[in-house]
């Protein structure tokens, strides 16, 4: 398996199942356990209200098969960068969309 497989196999099988259950715990039973493991050698969070960014850059990353392996981002130029960026695609309708995860 490579990294891309297992990130969207890690997100079906342990966080989709944690988050539905969060949103409607009557509908969605308490998911197993979910083992946390920390990356030691990717981008940092400094700021205190960065974390958002960090976790979406991370994803489409994974999703597009990048490695973050020893990358280094600047926290101020590059995170008002990412930002920007992530608003204009959600504004124009270019973010990552995946069609066949589709809850009900």
């Amino acid at each position: 398996m490579n990294l891309k497989t297992d990130f969207f196999n890690d997100l079906q099988e342990k966080l989709l199942p944690c988050m539905l259950h969060h949103l409607d715990s009557s509908r969605f039973p308490q998911p197993k356990f979910m083992k946390v493991r920390s990356v030691t050698e990717r981008p940092k969070q400094v700021g205190g209200s960065d974390c958002g960014v960090y976790v979406v850059k991370y994803v489409d990353a994974i999703c597009g098969g990048i490695q973050l392996k020893n990358a280094v981002w600047d926290p101020t130029l590059d995170i008002l960068t990412f930002r920007y960026r992530m608003a204009w695609k959600l504004n124009r309708g270019r973010a990552r969309h995946i069609s066949e995860w589709g809850i009900k």
